[in-house]
Formats: structure tokens, C-alpha cells, sequence
């Protein structure tokens, strides 16, 4: 920044040019040289007259051309260059033609004039004026400043560092650091560190600071504005206004670019491009963006970024050829897609209040939507579409009801109708068209065929399928439940779930069904575990078709309000099992056994082929290897330990048939067997038999071991009375 004491140690460049200017000019006017100055010499054309007001002139009487040391400026003879002696009252150098005065010369030192200086007034230090009626007639304190053309600065008197190029400047009075480069430029300013180039730029502006205004008619109106931009005239090309910045720190660059409405001082909007603009219109805040040819933005901190992108709410972001947010807080980043789709011309367009549409064609209407790929619609509040012609779809309306997420190719793609429900996968969840809703399909396809069903689940490609109009169906799998069309069906696996046309009509009806486990791959038959819940008679049910060894098929036979478990193959289990039935007395349970077509039978307890229950327990198969045991000492319960025990005839209190029963009371096993009896969550005592069945074991081992004793004792009696009756004879 220059000083106001700042001193020339050098000539610059516009000094350098009036020096050789004016030699030039007295070089010509001198020619021949003058060689000499003697009164009695008569070798020179330069004469000695001391009858002349001058010290020396050149030619004779009117065809006089030049006087050096003249008194005064006032001559009747034709053009003169005059050079003044410094005690004159003119300048050091005067032009004239005839009796008119074209310029002058004046330096006081440290300032120069050439051109015309009005009155004879101080003119600063370190100042330049070049021109014609430059600079007031007055007093000018100011310093430092540089001014070349006509009526520049005609109203300086204190201000310093300040440059002027053309009629320009006129307001500044004390203003500094003020650069007008133009005719009419910064015409009326009077602040400081201005800057305008161009004709008539910045012409208005008054008492702003810090601007710069670059371009025919550019207006930077407030403090730290930009405009750079000319106006385009009809004749020339399409016309258009000049750039203007008006707000405070604002910035607009381009022809006909705008940024701000009024002059506020914090603007703060930046418009860059032909035509852009931000905040142009009253009441549409401030601090925008608008970048590109034609972008608009009209809303607080809103940006609009790409040819024709237009942000029209607060904090709205368009990024894009003719991208489009129109709601605030909303975004919209990618170019149109350049064809008119129903109430959309194809921009990409976030329309609803924190909305979001990124991708080609992209379009988010509803409020908090969501539009991610081209040509993605969420068309409604809380809607997200994720992927190339995604739908988190519309009614016949173009709207539909919230809260729907679409990811994929074309998920939710030719819907028009759906509430809560959420697509994912290419075509996923595609042909709801009336009330469909509360639906999850994720998976190439999975759903796609839906319409109107409602509360379905369906995880893996091709998921429900077929599905249209069932409901509350949870398919989990690659093909799971592919066939249902009914309701209430639980299928888990891949292809796992009834086949197409099954006689029993499991992928038809509406009965709570659960299959797990894949079709058979050679015969296309059941699932390994299936599980359904049918709402028929008691007659004809399961029970009574095994009951009466009649059989039954999936599906077709079950209780009242019963749930029937079928396992389509081998069951093993790894461990004790226990198995219970509440509908009949204690602890006792129902096992049946099914005959198969080759007559092969499946053992039922106790051998008993038909057999309703099995008291106490069953035995099961449990590993004994020793390898697989710490073994310990040998027990040593046995026949004490059974004496201690009492067997009692007992029935279940809420057994209402009183079934009796025979056993040992937990109670009493307890005293004898601590370790056999365990309390339940319930409080009750629970037995565990094989401490009593080994005691028993040793118990028979005992007894046995008197039976050897005994007998062989009675061995010897016997031979021993053999021996007395033969002696005895």
C-alpha cells in the first residue's frame, strides 16, 4: 500500500514520458540548436533583445517562434512556445496558438501539470495531472495521485494514492486508493480503495468502499462488491445488461450476472456467468451462488451450480445443467435428462423441503426425499429411490402415500401406488397399482409381481414371486415361497416353500404354513420341516387319521386350533429329549408311529405300535465311550441305597382322568440320591433316573453275589449230609 510520505527516489514511467514529451517538443521548436548566449555574437538564431520582456526569442517580430524567460504568458503574436522563468506567475511552460492558450507545464518539485491547470492554487506532493481541467481550481492537500484525461478529479482536495484514466473520479474529495479507468467511471465515489474499468462503470455508486466494477456499465454498489461484465447492445449480439454486484462483498462476473437485490451490506452473493444470478429478487436473502450461464439462486446461502441451475429456497443446492432446487434445504446434483416426463420436463429436481435428487433426470418431490440414480423418483414425503429408474412410486396423481424406500434397477419402477414399503433389488416390489403397503422385498425380483398385498416379507432373487394379492407372507432365500400366492406363509431357505399347483393347495390358501429347508432336488417334493397351523375339525384331523391308522397327507389333516409339525426326513437328536403334552395327564406325552407304503413301521415306546403314552420316561442312547469320559471311582451305591427307597401307587392332581401311576416321590430320592433331584424354574422337583438304575445295577450285583455264596454254601451241605446218610447204611 502506498504512503502518503511517500517519496520518488526514481522517475516512473508516466514521469519519463512527460520528460521526453516536453523535449521532444522544445528540441523541435529550438532547432537549429542554440549554440550560444552572447550579446555581441551573431552566429546563432537565437536573439538577445533587451528591449523584449524576454531573456532570448526566436525569429523576428510576428513570425517569432519561441521565448525563453518571458514575464508574462500575454502576447498578440501568433503561436509561441513561452518558458517561464520561476519567478513568473504562470507556468514554467505555456502552449499557445494566436492568443488562446492550449496548455501548460507546471512542476512545484515533487507534482507536475501538463494540460491545463486551473488557477494558480497548491497542487499536493508527488501528484500527476495530465489533461485537460483535471483537478479543482482550489487548495489540493492530497498526494500521490495520478490523473490522465479530461475533467478528472475535479473535485480532489485531501485525497491521496488515487488513479484516473478518462473523465472519472469527479465526486472524490478525500477518497483514497481510488482507481477509475474509463470515461464517466466511479463517477459520484467518495470512499475509497475503488476500483472501475470501463466506460461509464460504477458510474452511481456513491459512498462505497473497496469495490471493483470491470466492464461498460458495470455496478459494484456496496462495500467489497465485484462486478466484472459488460453490457451487450441489440446491434451487437443478443443484448444484455451489464454485471452488477450490488449487495456488500458480493460478486458478479459475466455480462448481465447479478448478485443481490439492493445495497444491504452483507449481500455476500457470488453470480458468476452470463446472466447468472443470485439473490436478484426482493426478499430472496442473501449470501447465494449462482455459477453458470443463466443459474439462479434465490434463497439464503442457496447455490445453483451449471447452466440454467436454478436454487430457489434457503440453502438449496443445484448442481447441474438445468438441475433444480426448489425446496428449502433441498439438493439436486446432475444434468436433465432432456425429455418431459408429466409434470417434469426431465431437470433433475429435489422439490420438497430437504429433499435430495443426485443422478440424471432424478426427481424428489415429497418432503425429506430421497432420488439416487438416473432417472430415480421419490415422489412423495419421506420417499427414498436409490438406483437407475428407481420408484419410490407415484399414484395416478404423479404422488403417493410416504415413508417408501426403492433401491435398484427400476425397484418400485412401475408402481404408482404404496405406503411403508421398502424395495430393494432390480425390479423388486414393481407392480403395486392399488393398495399395496407395509411390504419388504429385497432381491433381484423379489415381489415383483405384488399388486396389492400387504405386511409381505420376501429376502432373496425371486422371493414370492408369484405373490399378487397374498399377505402377511415372509419368505427368506433365493426362490422362497417363489409359488405362494396365498396369506400367512413362512418360508425359509433357498426354493424352499410349496411347488406350483400342489394338490393341498398350500401356495393357494390363506392357513399359517412354515416350511424350512429346500425342496427335494429329485422329486420336487416337500420341505425338510414343515409346520402348519390349520383351522379345521377335530374329526379327520391328524390325530384321528394316525389314531385309526388311516395316514395323512401334508395339509390335509390337523385339530382344531392345532399346530402339526411334519419332518420330511431323519431326525437326529444329540442329547436327551424329552417330549410333553399338556393335553394329557403329568408328565406322560404321545408318541405315534406312521406305517409307510413299503410296510416298514416306525418303532413307537416300549414296542408298543399303537401305544397313547409312555410313563416316566424313554430310553435314549447316550455316548459311553471311555475315551471320551474322566472316569472316576467305582460307585459304590447299591442295595442300601435301594433299601432307603419307598415305591408309592400315586395320580397327578391335575390329572382329570386320575390315571394311576407307580414311582418314588422326589422328595424321598433326594435323602437317599441328592445329586438325582434338581428344583425347576417352576419350584417343583425334577428326578434324574440313572442314579436309581446303576444303584440298582449294584444292587443285583450284591444280591447275586449272596445267591453264589448261599448256593455254594448249600453245595456243601448237600455233600456233606451225601457223606452221613452213606456212613449211616
Amino acid at each position: 500500500m502506498l504512503k502518503n510520505k511517500h517519496k520518488f527516489n526514481a522517475f516512473t514511467l508516466a514521469e519519463m514520458m512527460v520528460v521526453m514529451l516536453i523535449m521532444s517538443i522544445i528540441l523541435a521548436a529550438m532547432a537549429p540548436v542554440m549554440t550560444t548566449k552572447n550579446k555581441v555574437d551573431n552566429s546563432s538564431p537565437w536573439k538577445y533583445s533587451p528591449n523584449n520582456s524576454s531573456d532570448a526569442y526566436f525569429g523576428q517580430g510576428a513570425s517569432m517562434r519561441a521565448m525563453i524567460g518571458q514575464l508574462n504568458g500575454e502576447d498578440t503574436d501568433n503561436g509561441k512556445l513561452i518558458i517561464n522563468n520561476l519567478g513568473s506567475s504562470f507556468s514554467h511552460i505555456l502552449f499557445k496558438n494566436g492568443n488562446t492558450i492550449l496548455g501548460d507545464l507546471y512542476l512545484n518539485g515533487t507534482s507536475l501539470v501538463l494540460g491545463n491547470r486551473r488557477g494558480n492554487n497548491p497542487i499536493g506532493n508527488e501528484n500527476i495531472n495530465i489533461g485537460h481541467d483535471n483537478w479543482p481550481a482550489g487548495t489540493i492537500t492530497g498526494s500521490s495521485n495520478i490523473t490522465i484525461g479530461d475533467a478528472s478529479m475535479t473535485s480532489l482536495t485531501s485525497g491521496s494514492h488515487n488513479i484516473g484514466l478518462g473523465t472519472t473520479l469527479l465526486a472524490v474529495t478525500t477518497g483514497e486508493h481510488n482507481i477509475g479507468i474509463g470515461d464517466d467511471s466511479l463517477t459520484n465515489i467518495t470512499g475509497n480503495g475503488n476500483i472501475a474499468i470501463g466506460g461509464n462503470a460504477n458510474p452511481n455508486t456513491a459512498n462505497a468502499s473497496k469495490t471493483i466494477a470491470i466492464g461498460t456499465n458495470s455496478v459494484a454498489g456496496s462495500i467489497g462488491a465485484i462486478a466484472i461484465g459488460s453490457n451487450i447492445e441489440s446491434n451487437e449480439s443478443t443484448e444484455t445488461d451489464a454485471a452488477t454486484a450490488r449487495g456488500g462483498f458480493s460478486i458478479a462476473i459475466g455480462n448481465g450476472a447479478i448478485s443481490n437485490y439492493d445495497n444491504s451490506i452483507n449481500g455476500l452473493s457470488i453470480a458468476i456467468g452470463t446472466n447468472a444470478k443470485a439473490n436478484s429478487e426482493d426478499d430472496s436473502g442473501n449470501a447465494a451462488i449462482a455459477i453458470g450461464i443463466g443459474a439462479e439462486s434465490n434463497g439464503s446461502a442457496a447455490i445453483a451450480i451449471g447452466s440454467g441451475a436454478n436454487a430457489t429456497d434457503g440453502r438449496a443446492i443445484a448442481i447441474g445443467d438445468d438441475a433444480r432446487a426448489t425446496g428449502g434445504r433441498s439438493i439436486a446434483i446432475g444434468p436433465s435428462n432432456g425429455s418431459w416426463d408429466g409434470d417434469n420436463d426431465g431437470s433433475t429436481m429435489a422439490a420438497g423441503e430437504n429433499s435430495i435428487a443426485l443422478g440424471i433426470g432424478a426427481y424428489s418431490v415429497g418432503t425429506a426425499s430421497i432420488a439416487i440414480g438416473n432417472d430415480a423418483h421419490a415422489a412423495e414425503s419421506n420417499n427414498i429411490a436409490i438406483g437407475s429408474n428407481a420408484k419410490a412410486p407415484k399414484d395416478d396423481s404423479r404422488y403417493v402415500t410416504a415413508d417408501n424406500i426403492a433401491i435398484g434397477n427400476n425397484a418400485m419402477g412401475n408402481s404408482v401406488k404404496a405406503y411403508n414399503s421398502i424395495a430393494i433389488g432390480t425390479e423388486a416390489l414393481n407392480n403395486i397399482n392399488s393398495s399395496g403397503g407395509m411390504d419388504t422385498a429385497i432381491g433381484w425380483h423379489a415381489l415383483t409381481n405384488n399388486t396389492s398385498g400387504y405386511y409381505n416379507t420376501a429376502v432373496g432373487s425371486v422371493a414370492l414371486y408369484y405373490n399378487k394379492t397374498g399377505a402377511s407372507n415372509t419368505a427368506i432365500g433365493s426362490g422362497a415361497c417363489q409359488y405362494v400366492t396365498g396369506s400367512n406363509k413362512t418360508c425359509i431357505g433357498a426354493n424352499s416353500g410349496p411347488s406350483a399347483g400342489h394338490v393341498y393347495s398350500r401356495a393357494t390358501d390363506n392357513y399359517e404354513r412354515i416350511f424350512i429347508g429346500s425342496r427335494s432336488k429329485f422329486n420336487g417334493g416337500a420341505a425338510v420341516l414343515e409346520v402348519h397351523n390349520l383351522d379345521t375339525k377335530r374329526s379327520g384331523g391328524a390325530y384321528d387319521k394316525w389314531y385309526s391308522n388311516q395316514g395323512c397327507d401334508l395339509g390335509s389333516c390337523s385339530r382344531l386350533n392345532d399346530t402339526t409339525v411334519f419332518i420330511n426326513g431323519n431326525l437326529v437328536v444329540r442329547g436327551t429329549t424329552f417330549i410333553t403334552s399338556k393335553h394329557y395327564g403329568g408328565d406322560s406325552f404321545v408318541i405315534k408311529a406312521l406305517e409307510h407304503s413299503g410296510g416298514q413301521m416306525e418303532p413307537a415306546p416300549h414296542g408298543d405300535k399303537w401305544g397313547d403314552t409312555a410313563e416316566g420316561w424313554i430310553p435314549s442312547l447316550h455316548s459311553s465311550d471311555r475315551r471320551l469320559k474322566y472316569v472316576g471311582k467305582e460307585s459304590a451305591s447299591g442295595l442300601n441305597k435301594i433299601r432307603q427307597l419307598k415305591v408309592f401307587n400315586y395320580t397327578f392332581k391335575k390329572d382329570t382322568t386320575k390315571t394311576p401311576h407307580v414311582g418314588v416321590i422326589a422328595q424321598d430320592l433326594q435323602k437317599v440320591f441328592p445329586n438325582a433331584v434338581k428344583k425347576g424354574k417352576d419350584g417343583f422337583l425334577t428326578i434324574r433316573m440313572e442314579d436309581m438304575f446303576y444303584a440298582v445295577i449294584n444292587a443285583i450285583k450284591e444280591l447275586d453275589a449272596k445267591y453264589q455264596a448261599q448256593e455254594k454254601r448249600i453245595n456243601e451241605l448237600e455233600k456233606r449230609i451225601e457223606k452221613l446218610e452213606a456212613k449211616s447204611k
